[in-house]
């Protein structure tokens, strides 16, 4: 990304070409690793590149001559103005701030409609992904480089085009928005552009309601027969005025991700009527307990704000599987073993337990080999369908032990590692296992041992109330959390992360050991931000095994 960056920022700079797209990433700096004592490193920075005329590309990145937008309008998403909540480099804490920054801004702004391929019923999957191939019929920023350079003289000057082909650019701005607006009409969205002389509208004669409510509905891929949980919001402008309202949209403003920068175009709406938009939101298969508020902005496309509306959104949850499992070594005739020699045909039988309150609908089992051509694999992944809480099933993988190409590995242990995965609310579980060969050194493998992780359980307390809550009023509140294990030897720490800075990192609120006990209890006082809170409590096993269990908390104002 950064080779790309200082490539086009330097053909840029030399007047070596027109840039035409957005803003890049601003990844103007230069990191080394620099080993410590115990077994660390340390990741510095050290320089940062610089473009033609000492221009740093950090934190600005590159800034085009032409700013194209991209928008996607379809039946199911709409997305025409710019989001804000995509991440750059200087969204980071730490990120680097340069003193050879420079504030630019593009000659020339425009949007276009960019192809959906999932639309193109003739689409090959090969034209699904980005291929290197330019393709000017369908490929609307190519395109748009072609007609450029056709109203451009020779040789070919790009400064001489930005500064005397002005008209150009706004010819060719209108011709891609046209295409904007015929598309926005194909989906009943009248985006014409005001008569002169229609009166501006104010905040009066305008008015907003929003509400929302869940719905379930079937999935489509035999691959993944899960129903699908959406939230539909629905929001209804009113035209209170006497004039006709043109190109009116809502931009919705939430803490929550998934609420955050949704669309409603309502465009244009007569005097007396009212336009109902709706957005579906695909929930998680589980997704977390929370309280949350969306609010939406009404505006045209001066962007003043002139009405404004919130919903309280309330998701009730789902609780997730957890997995424990055994594992029993085995020879191909089923024999018991605990230890193996080279040139052997062998099995690992895992026992797996779903010992959470969340059904697994696709469970993936793998056994993957750390200890390269001194094993090969037979048979390392093994998926399971529809395991209910409390339920348990078994795989088995295939594997043979070959004998050392390298001397030194002469006698060494093999090692595996083995994850039993849920894709659909992704908990997992993960250990590092070994098998000694045959001898004085190494030790047996352990089966039947459980393997498990630490289960949690929290809760954060209103002060006034003394209950659990998703929402208080407090500036603190109270984490209780209790961590058990069945290993005496485990650590647990807690984090907090405000929702409302996007670029901010979860602050370190806890941490400690379980010294020679199973079960880990602490109470702590936290600091709430306005908005929404994300607290989330960690446990680790001394091998390795980790696991956490979350809260949202909304600080309402």
């Amino acid at each position: 990304a950064s080779a790309a960056e200082i490539v086009i920022g330097a053909l840029q700079k030399n007047n070596r070409a027109i840039v035409i797209g957005t803003r890049t990433f601003g990844k103007g700096s230069v990191q080394q690793l620099q080993a410590l004592p115990n077994g660390a490193q340390l990741k510095i920075t050290v320089s940062e590149y610089l473009l033609p005329g000492k221009i740093s590309i950090q934190e600005t990145g590159v800034v085009p001559d032409v700013l194209a937008q991209p928008a996607t309008l379809r039946k199911d998403l709409l997305d025409l103005f710019p989001n804000d909540s995509i991440v750059t480099e200087r969204d980071y804490d730490a990120h680097l701030v340069s003193k050879y920054k420079i504030e630019e801004e593009p000659s020339f702004s425009l949007k276009y409609l960019a192809r959906d391929p999932e639309e193109d019923e003739n689409a090959t999957v090969k034209e699904r992904f980005i291929s290197g191939e330019l393709h000017p019929e369908r490929d609307p920023l190519v395109k748009m480089a072609l007609k450029i350079l056709e109203s451009s003289n020779k040789p070919f000057d790009p400064a001489a085009v930005l500064k005397e082909k002005k008209a150009s650019f706004e010819n060719l701005a209108t011709v891609f928005y046209g295409e904007i607006v015929e598309k926005l009409s194909l989906l009943d969205i009248d985006w014409s552009v005001p008569p002169p002389g229609n009166p501006a509208p104010d905040k009066k004669s305008l008015g907003l309601e929003i509400s929302h409510e869940f719905t379930s509905e079937e999935s489509s891929d035999k691959e993944d027969p899960v129903a699908v949980n959406m939230l539909v919001v629905t929001a209804t402008a009113t035209n209170r005025g006497k004039s006709p309202v043109y190109r009116l949209k809502g931009v919705s403003r939430s803490d929550s991700g998934m609420l955050r920068e949704k669309e409603f175009l309502f465009g244009k709406i007569e005097p007396g009527l009212k336009v109902s938009r709706q957005v579906k939101i695909r929930l998680p298969y589980f997704p977390r307990r929370q309280d949350s508020l969306i609010s939406l902005d009404l505006s045209t496309s001066e962007d003043k704000v002139l009405a404004t509306s919130s919903d309280r959104i309330i998701i009730k949850g789902r609780e997730k599987p957890s997995f424990s499992f055994t594992a029993s070594l085995e020879d191909s005739s089923g024999k018991s073993r605990k230890r193996l020699e080279e040139s052997t045909d062998a099995r690992l039988r895992l026992n797996i337990s779903n010992k959470g309150e969340g059904r697994v609908h696709k469970g993936i089992a793998i056994l993957r080999n750390k200890s390269g051509a001194r094993i090969f694999l037979k048979k390392g992944r093994v998926e399971f369908l529809e395991l209910d809480p409390g339920k348990s099933t078994e795989v088995l993988f295939e594997f043979d032990t070959k004998p050392a190409e390298d001397a030194k590995n002469k006698g060494k242990d093999y090692t595996f590692e083995l994850t039993v995965f849920d894709s659909y609310s992704s908990e997992a579980i993960r250990k590092t296992v070994t098998i000694s060969e045959p001898g004085e050194g190494g030790k047996d493998f352990p089966n039947g041992l459980l393997v498990a992780a630490p289960e949690i359980e929290l809760a954060v307390i209103d002060d006034k109330s003394k209950k659990s809550s998703l929402v208080t009023s407090g500036r603190e509140a109270e984490l209780h959390a209790t961590v058990r294990s069945s290993s005496d030897e485990f650590s647990a720490w807690a984090t907090n992360l405000s929702l409302a800075d996007r670029s901010q990192s979860p602050d370190k609120i806890f941490f400690d050991r379980s010294r020679g006990k199973k079960e880990l209890a602490f109470k702590i006082r936290i600091q709430l931000r306005e908005g929404l809170n994300f607290i989330r409590v960690y446990a680790k096993s001394s091998d390795g095994i980790e696991s956490s269990r979350s809260v949202l908390v909304r600080r309402k104002n």
